[in-house]
């Protein structure tokens, strides 16, 4: 994972934890998540997905919707040529590549606005993941957050959001350990 961030110029922290965040179906569901995303694919092709959940399925390890693999495979063709979205339900490398370089399609994005929110760049990102570009770019530019990107980035009730998985990453590759202090062990 850590070569596929490096060859596409994203930080390996960001991808980790949108990765950690996305894929709790599949890490819970084991096999069985990729038998019901298989399932959702058939669904969406005979017309039903869609109509049932208002908008396609998200499949692969990184929980992406056909259009923005498809986006990110355009602006990349060199990277996935040949290969397919439905191809991520079994691929999981290809699934983490292709969340690495929509990561950076929205990186770029979020350089060319203005940030009038109180998000990081990289908390963007990880709206912009979630609830797409042009609702990344709305929230920079008004400054104002709605509910499902407060949730996604900050947590909701019991579940974690994409800031502390963000943190649980860097504290794994050891980005906490120069502010660490061994004194707060002490009880």
């Amino acid at each position: 994972m850590q070569e596929i961030a490096a060859a596409a110029g994203v930080d390996p922290a960001t991808v980790m934890a949108l990765l950690i965040k996305e894929s709790s179906l599949r890490t819970m569901g084991g096999g069985a998540a990729r038998t019901y995303e298989s399932g959702q694919v058939v669904l969406d092709k005979l017309g039903v997905w869609s109509a049932l959940v208002g908008h396609g399925p998200s499949i692969g390890l990184c929980q992406m919707q056909e259009k923005t693999f498809k986006a990110t495979a355009d602006k990349y063709p060199g990277v996935f040529e040949g290969r397919s979205w439905n191809e991520m339900i079994y691929d999981d490398e290809l699934a983490i590549t292709a969340m690495t370089y929509q990561v950076k399609m929205l990186q770029e994005t979020a350089e060319q606005h203005q940030n009038n929110s109180v998000l990081t760049t990289d908390q963007l990102v990880a709206v912009g993941y979630n609830q797409g570009p042009e609702k990344m770019v709305g929230m920079m530019s008004s400054g104002k957050l709605n509910e499902d990107a407060q949730n996604y980035v900050y947590g909701q009730d019991i579940r974690p959001g994409y800031s502390d998985f963000r943190s649980i990453t860097e504290f794994a590759w050891g980005g906490w350990m120069n502010t660490f202090d061994p004194r707060w062990l002490i009880v």
